[in-house]
């Protein structure tokens, strides 16, 4: 997850009261990382987490999908193997609007989260965001052949 990290200057975000920087995962890799270890969770609960935290990145900064679709490719030429089993597992998982996937979202989804939208609107909007993931990551797939 530490491949081109970001580094975040915690001095510019609160003010010059904490004066280093702590190195994080770019948007694709931590994606990427969940991606491929959710399946191995055994906790349920877990999994569902590392699902929603990929939802939650995706959905939240909208500005870093061409970032994450360029890591993804770039995962695609490194280990692609690991990018297919990943696209696999995400996949079988977001087969529709009532998935497993989606149902694990609307688990880990913050009760004040989307209030604005009924379940089944989150379920549509959920599965949609997931289903252009699964898209980036066959584009990446698509560009290495």
């Amino acid at each position: 997850m530490l491949l081109d990290p970001w580094i975040i200057d915690l001095g510019e975000i609160t003010g010059g009261q904490m004066g280093y920087a702590v190195r994080v995962p770019n948007p694709g890799a931590f994606i990427f990382h969940k991606s491929l270890v959710f399946m191995k969770r055994r906790d349920r609960l877990k999994k569902e987490k590392d699902l929603y935290y990929i939802f939650f990145v995706l959905d939240t900064f909208p500005k870093w999908r061409e970032l994450v679709a360029a890591e993804l490719a770039r995962f695609a030429t490194r280990k692609p193997a690991w990018l297919k089993k990943s696209r696999k597992n995400l996949a079988a998982i977001f087969d529709g609007a009532d998935s497993t996937g989606v149902d694990a979202l609307l688990n880990q989804k913050p009760q004040t989260a989307y209030a604005d939208m009924s379940d089944d609107q989150f379920r549509q909007y959920a599965f949609s965001v997931m289903s252009d993931l699964i898209e980036m990551m066959d584009s990446g797939l698509a560009a290495k052949s």
